[in-house]
């Protein structure tokens, strides 16, 4: 086997799994606390990780992939940042047929914030 890679049986694959276990173990004692103190989930944290790194948007389905979604599910998610004035949906200027999904200045605000707090 080539030196870096992991199994999924044996000793190697238990240490990754032990890793995994231990990340869980840092979200919920780190980032969960943090995303309550602002009233968001984890769904609207990752969704806000992704449109701040896309500054000009994504479409629907490269942000449905990038969240790991479902289609029907990523119209939740976005109907939600709309709703909450986090993002916004415009027409793509280069092909008016896409809709893309931006982070709206309160969406980037607040992801500045979550940020500030957990480096805190």
């Amino acid at each position: 086997m080539p030196r870096g890679q992991v199994t999924t049986t044996g000793p190697d694959a238990r240490v990754a799994a032990a890793a995994v276990v231990a990340a869980d173990d840092l979200v919920v004692a780190r980032l969960l606390p943090v995303l309550d103190e602002h009233g968001i989930g984890l769904d609207v944290y990752r969704a806000l990780r992704r449109l701040s790194d896309a500054p000009d948007g994504l479409t629907v389905g490269e942000f449905g992939r990038l969240i790991s979604s479902t289609p029907p599910a990523t119209t939740r998610v976005v109907d939600r940042l709309v709703t909450e004035g986090l993002a916004y949906r415009r027409a793509d200027a280069t092909d008016r047929r896409r809709v893309l999904v931006v982070a709206s200045d309160a969406g980037r605000d607040l992801w500045r914030a979550l940020v500030a707090d957990l480096d805190a």
